[in-house]
């Protein structure tokens, strides 16, 4: 949001994904890496499958996160800006120091 005050919506998307990418990395590693651990090691049918969902979901959820998300931040920027409180009025400023 900080960058959003100051810059376009693909900057800001960009700069906000550059900050966050690593711990959405980190993240997302270390949940998927524990599905499949559980996935390839563990001799109990169920909870293998419980394992290589979570490693499925992990992995999805990162794609949907890093690729998706933002996309859909930048496509959505002017009705996200009119149904926050108070964007309005910052969206007329933006507008009249363009």
């Amino acid at each position: 949001m900080e960058a959003r005050k100051n810059c376009s919506e693909s900057v800001a998307m960009k700069e906000a994904h550059a900050s966050s990418l690593r711990a959405l990395l980190t993240s997302a590693g270390i949940f998927t890496f524990g599905g499949l651990v559980l996935g390839f090691f563990m001799s109990m049918p169920t909870t293998r499958m419980l394992g290589m969902a979570i490693f499925r979901g992990g992995l999805s959820a990162l794609f949907m996160v890093v690729f998706v998300l933002p996309s859909l931040l930048v496509i959505f920027d002017k009705p996200i800006n009119l149904l926050t409180y108070g964007a309005r009025e910052r969206l007329k400023k933006k507008e009249k120091n363009l």
